[in-house]
């Protein structure tokens, strides 16, 4: 079974917690604490091999330093994003600056997170290596070469990280529209929505109590809005639509098509979350007996949760194991998996869209790239 199920799989199900050991970086971003008490130093960057210098130090040095544990990166506005394989280490910085390159003492089988010091000096990331056979978490960090450029992806990340908070106001109006949505009153419905403004959902609403009273030219006329919209939020209710039995009849309408996503419109990039559940959410990778399990990835659209699914056959012998958990898409090309840990820290794993090896100009899903737990899936369609 090790080498049929990924491996954070296998430790998760045997109930290994992951709390993670990364304690922060100093106040004067010369150092960083391996929680709890050890205090290091950075490797320098540029040195392909060695090892950060930790001293154990009494609780009141730990205090006087300050370490603060920033936000991780993450995303594809991420400072810097970071791969292994095998016993390599890739740092790859955001705008195409010079990579960190490293090598472990000990076999990588997974990166868990990305760190980046307040001023843009170092660089940490937490990991776990197969230690005499067994797992062990560590937290390397790097000095960074560009502090400058690292402290502005940093900031830029931070602005876009999240979709923008609705007012109280916002919330009462989609609130109201939706439950005139569900008494069939559709023109106070448009009226309560209109209270949120351009709001994906309340754009959404809008346009289902529209063509609810067979208004097809307003109802595409706000789904154009809906298309338009820079709005994080608006890729998910883009999909709702072309669900939405309501909307059923244009199924076939070329300007509806182009609206919701179904049909490519070359002045809207496509975002990962229309790629990843717009057409069914399933996702499969193919067994192969004694060497690759087969995995079935069932993504759900509201709340954004997962199923997975692994089943392996080998020399008769027939093994199943499946883990659920939540599921967040990035940018227009990576997602990430969370699997709720009990014991400590949720274990995440990263996954990105890209066209498949093989030729076949089908998108495939990797997820784990580099690990022991990596995955290529591909996309079910209905």
């Amino acid at each position: 079974m090790h080498r049929l199920v990924p491996a954070a799989l296998i430790l998760l199900a045997a109930g290994t917690a992951h709390a993670g050991v990364f304690g922060g970086f100093s106040a004067d971003d010369s150092r960083y604490l391996r929680s709890p008490d050890q205090i290091c130093t950075p490797v320098v960057a540029g040195a392909r091999t060695g090892a950060p210098v930790c001293t154990k130090a009494p609780a009141a040095d730990v205090a006087k330093a300050g370490f603060r544990k920033p936000p991780v990166q993450a995303g594809p506005r991420a400072a810097f994003t970071a791969t292994a394989r095998g016993r390599d280490l890739h740092l790859a910085p955001a705008g195409g600056g010079s990579p960190i390159e490293w090598q472990s003492m000990d076999p990588i089988i997974a990166v868990d997170a990305v760190y980046v010091s307040q001023g843009g000096k170092m660089v940490a990331v937490e990991l776990r290596t197969r230690l005499g056979g067994h797992p062990s978490e560590d937290v390397v960090a790097f000095t960074v070469s560009d502090p400058a450029a690292a402290r502005a992806a940093v900031s830029a990340a931070a602005k876009t990280a999240a979709a923008p908070a609705r007012s109280a106001a916002a919330k009462k109006a989609i609130a109201a529209g939706n439950k005139e949505l569900k008494r069939k009153h559709w023109a106070k419905a448009r009226a309560a929505f209109a209270g949120a403004g351009d709001d994906p959902e309340a754009l959404y609403g809008t346009a289902v109590a529209w063509i609810r009273q067979k208004k097809t030219a307003d109802a595409l006329a706000v789904l154009d809005e809906l298309a338009a919209s820079k709005h994080p939020e608006a890729p998910v209710w883009r999909v709702e639509a072309r669900n939405d039995r309501a909307f059923r009849r244009l199924l076939a309408d070329k300007h509806f098509r182009r609206a919701v996503g179904i049909d490519p419109d070359p002045s809207r990039p496509v975002s990962a979350y229309e790629r990843l559940v717009g057409a069914s959410g399933n996702w499969e990778q193919s067994g192969v007996s004694c060497d690759r399990p087969r995995i079935n990835l069932l993504l759900k659209r509201r709340p954004q949760t997962f199923k997975l699914e692994l089943r392996s056959v080998c020399h008769g012998q027939r093994d199943r194991a499946s883990f659920s958990g939540s599921w967040q898409a990035q940018g227009r090309d990576r997602m990430t998996l969370t699997l709720p840990n009990s014991g400590g820290k949720d274990e995440t794993v990263a996954c990105q869209l890209a066209a498949c090896t093989d030729g076949s100009g089908e998108t495939c899903l990797t997820c784990g790239a580099g690990t022991d737990l990596e995955m290529t899936l591909e996309l079910v369609r209905r």
